[in-house]
């Protein structure tokens, strides 16, 4: 018995249309993925700029504690990905005669909505930027990458 040809054309578009069915749900799993990770190191990064920024005030200027978390608190309200909330920042500011480094650590959570969300279970995940080192008081001004917020 012989199948025609036009019953074996219709036949393997049937079977691209259930490969590419089998296909799509593990492809869309990949993309998601990818954007989460792209955010989620986003905002790492943007962390770790306003840390290094307020260590480089900490270091060359003679700011305390409090100056330096207002001026953080302004970059935050001015450059903030969007997603990222519950920012916090934790400075310690020690002299460098004691032998112990100033240590700033900069901590917010990234949102998770929709299918993450529930994948994951939770609504939020703690991203967190943390510096440590020697700060003294130099006569030298600091470099502001963030458009001039910090004198």
């Amino acid at each position: 018995m012989r199948t025609s040809s036009r019953w074996k054309k219709h036949n393997s578009r049937g079977q691209a249309l259930v490969e590419f069915a089998l296909v799509v749900p593990f492809f869309a799993v990949f993309l998601a993925g990818t954007v989460f990770l792209c955010r989620f190191f986003g905002a790492k990064l943007f962390l770790m700029q306003v840390a290094k920024q307020g260590y480089l005030m900490m270091a060359y200027t003679d700011s305390s504690e409090e100056e330096t978390r207002s001026a953080l608190h302004r970059i935050f309200d001015r450059r903030l990905p969007r997603g990222l909330q519950d920012l916090s920042v934790n400075i310690e500011k020690r002299t460098w005669w004691r032998w112990q480094p100033s240590r700033i650590e900069v901590q917010g959570r990234l949102a998770i909505s929709g299918l993450s969300k529930k994948i994951l279970g939770r609504d939020g995940i703690i991203v967190r930027a943390e510096l440590s080192g020697y700060t003294g008081t130099w006569s030298r001004r600091v470099p502001s990458n963030f458009g001039g917020l910090i004198p």
